[in-house]
């Protein structure tokens, strides 16, 4: 985690994080779905005897799960502001 620096307005900036959040949930997505894949074919072929190969992927498999990305965080908002009603002011 560090600074980022976002130019333009407001509006830009939400528009810029979105677009960020939406990348880094679909490359969450993509690895989890690798991680499943390599994690079923070591479960099969350590079954079947294919013990080299299945060894060789646990290998993978393992690299991948310490590099893996952080499931994405949704932004919130922490700040909510409530104005009371007021007359017209003279």
């Amino acid at each position: 985690k560090g600074l980022h620096l976002y130019g333009g307005n407001y509006a830009q900036y939400v528009k810029t994080v979105e677009e960020e959040q939406r990348v880094q949930q679909k490359l969450y997505e993509k690895q989890q779905a690798d991680i499943e894949k390599l994690a079923n074919f070591v479960d099969k072929n350590r079954a079947n005897g294919v013990a080299t190969s299945a060894k060789s992927k646990k290998k993978v498999l393992e690299k991948v799960e310490a590099a893996a990305v952080e499931k994405v965080k949704v932004r919130e908002p922490t700040l909510r502001f409530s104005f009371p009603s007021c007359d017209r002011v003279p």
